[in-house]
Protein backbone atom coordinates (compact mmCIF):
# COMPACT_ATOMS: atom_id res chain seq x y z
CA UNK A 1 0.00 0.00 0.00
CA UNK A 2 1.14 3.76 -1.03
CA UNK A 3 0.11 6.55 0.73
CA UNK A 4 0.36 9.91 -1.33
CA UNK A 5 0.08 13.59 0.06
CA UNK A 6 -1.81 16.46 -1.45
CA UNK A 7 0.85 17.41 -3.21
CA UNK A 8 1.50 14.26 -5.51
CA UNK A 9 4.62 13.19 -3.29
CA UNK A 10 4.94 10.71 -0.81
CA UNK A 11 3.65 10.34 2.49
CA UNK A 12 5.43 12.22 4.48
CA UNK A 13 6.75 11.00 8.18
CA UNK A 14 3.85 13.40 10.05
CA UNK A 15 1.54 12.38 7.96
CA UNK A 16 2.66 8.47 8.23
CA UNK A 17 2.69 9.13 12.12
CA UNK A 18 -0.79 9.76 11.73
CA UNK A 19 -2.18 7.22 9.78
CA UNK A 20 -0.31 4.71 11.62
CA UNK A 21 -1.89 6.21 14.92
CA UNK A 22 -5.52 6.29 13.63
CA UNK A 23 -5.24 2.45 12.22
CA UNK A 24 -4.31 1.36 15.44
CA UNK A 25 -6.84 2.27 17.29
CA UNK A 26 -9.58 1.22 15.18
CA UNK A 27 -10.11 -2.86 14.99
CA UNK A 28 -9.91 -3.64 11.24
CA UNK A 29 -12.41 -6.05 9.22
CA UNK A 30 -11.23 -7.91 6.83
CA UNK A 31 -14.03 -7.95 3.92
CA UNK A 32 -13.75 -11.26 1.84
CA UNK A 33 -14.83 -9.24 -1.64
CA UNK A 34 -13.78 -10.65 -4.48
CA UNK A 35 -10.72 -8.80 -6.01
CA UNK A 36 -10.60 -7.57 -9.66
CA UNK A 37 -7.11 -6.96 -11.46
CA UNK A 38 -7.30 -3.93 -13.90
CA UNK A 39 -4.96 -2.43 -16.37
CA UNK A 40 -4.91 0.90 -16.31
CA UNK A 41 -1.92 1.51 -18.82
CA UNK A 42 -4.24 2.70 -21.74
CA UNK A 43 -5.69 5.08 -19.13
CA UNK A 44 -2.52 6.18 -17.76
CA UNK A 45 -0.96 6.93 -21.50
CA UNK A 46 -4.34 8.80 -22.37
CA UNK A 47 -4.57 11.08 -19.40
CA UNK A 48 -0.61 11.86 -19.80
CA UNK A 49 -1.38 12.38 -23.34
CA UNK A 50 -4.14 14.79 -23.01
CA UNK A 51 -2.37 16.49 -20.00
CA UNK A 52 0.73 17.33 -21.29
CA UNK A 53 0.68 19.59 -25.01
CA UNK A 54 3.07 16.98 -26.91
CA UNK A 55 2.48 18.88 -29.69
CA UNK A 56 4.33 21.69 -28.51
CA UNK A 57 6.92 19.75 -27.11
CA UNK A 58 7.33 18.23 -30.60
CA UNK A 59 8.11 21.34 -31.92
CA UNK A 60 10.64 22.70 -28.87
CA UNK A 61 14.30 22.30 -30.43
CA UNK A 62 15.46 20.28 -27.39
CA UNK A 63 16.71 17.07 -26.35
CA UNK A 64 14.56 16.09 -23.36
CA UNK A 65 16.05 14.04 -20.30
CA UNK A 66 13.43 11.43 -18.97
CA UNK A 67 13.80 10.17 -15.73
CA UNK A 68 10.55 8.27 -14.11
CA UNK A 69 12.12 7.72 -10.91
CA UNK A 70 10.73 4.00 -11.09
CA UNK A 71 7.29 5.61 -10.67
CA UNK A 72 4.28 5.15 -12.55
CA UNK A 73 5.66 6.64 -15.83
CA UNK A 74 8.62 3.64 -16.58
CA UNK A 75 8.73 2.91 -19.52
CA UNK A 76 5.50 4.60 -20.60
CA UNK A 77 7.09 8.24 -21.01
CA UNK A 78 9.83 6.43 -23.45
CA UNK A 79 7.03 5.32 -25.86
CA UNK A 80 4.75 8.30 -25.88
CA UNK A 81 7.90 10.46 -26.76
CA UNK A 82 8.75 7.73 -29.49
CA UNK A 83 5.76 7.61 -30.75
CA UNK A 84 5.46 10.90 -31.50
CA UNK A 85 9.90 11.61 -32.54
CA UNK A 86 10.27 13.84 -29.82
CA UNK A 87 14.35 13.80 -29.14
CA UNK A 88 15.05 12.07 -25.61
CA UNK A 89 17.16 10.34 -24.08
CA UNK A 90 16.61 8.15 -20.84
CA UNK A 91 17.65 8.58 -17.49
CA UNK A 92 19.48 5.67 -16.03
CA UNK A 93 19.81 4.82 -12.21
CA UNK A 94 22.53 2.59 -11.12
Amino acid sequence: MKFKAKFGGSATPAIMKVIEDESSRRSIEWSHAPIEEVDLKQAYIRAVCRFADLGLIAKAILLFVLDSMYGSGRGILTNIFEERGIPHMLFVRS
